[in-house]
């Protein structure tokens, strides 16, 4: 929380991070973790007719797509004594354009003995534009803290996947 927090209430601490998978053991209350990461690449799908037939192939640009990135964010709240609280989450792209999802208002607790609340939240990243995306976390509707994820998009010689698309024509392009 900001400085101008309410002094009635107790301070929240606030911690996050990405990655890729998580496993959650909900009765250990265990949380592992796997490929913390703040920056991903993106690789395109090439989509490529080919003609399958006599004489030139019709003149067909290959498309390009990206694929959303699916990854988590694992918010960790502490207090050093129990509280009460709401947090939110928000993104905003490279354009700096608010991006969809997120949430608002989400009811948090925080027990006694300096005990936390760990927040995991799915996240899709469009992938198409590259840059930096930042994700706002809240409590209370204050701005606790922010995190970047970073959309690279490597060169075409670094694992380029590919599609290709049977375009059957049983006359001559016109």
């Amino acid at each position: 929380m900001g400085d101008d927090q309410q002094s009635d209430k107790p301070r929240v601490y606030v911690s996050a991070f990405f990655c890729q998978e998580m496993i959650r053991e909900p009765d250990k209350d265990l949380l592992t973790a796997i490929r913390i990461a703040d920056s991903f690449a993106a690789v395109p799908i090439e989509l490529s007719p080919t003609f399958d037939g006599e004489g030139e192939p019709p003149p067909f640009s290959p498309m390009r797509t990206y694929l959303p990135l699916d990854a988590h964010a694992v918010i960790a709240f502490r207090s050093e004594a129990p509280v009460e609280f709401t947090a939110s989450l928000r993104g905003t792209g490279p354009n700096g354009e608010i991006m969809p999802g997120g949430f608002e208002d989400h009811p948090c607790k925080i027990g006694a003995d300096g005990a936390g609340y760990t927040l995991n939240a799915n996240v899709r990243v469009p992938t198409d534009q590259k840059g930096t995306y930042w994700f706002e976390i809240y409590v209370d509707g204050e701005l606790a803290t922010k995190l970047p994820l970073r959309i690279e998009h490597p060169d075409s010689s670094f694992g380029q996947q590919s599609v290709k698309l049977q375009v059957r024509i049983s006359e001559s392009p016109c």
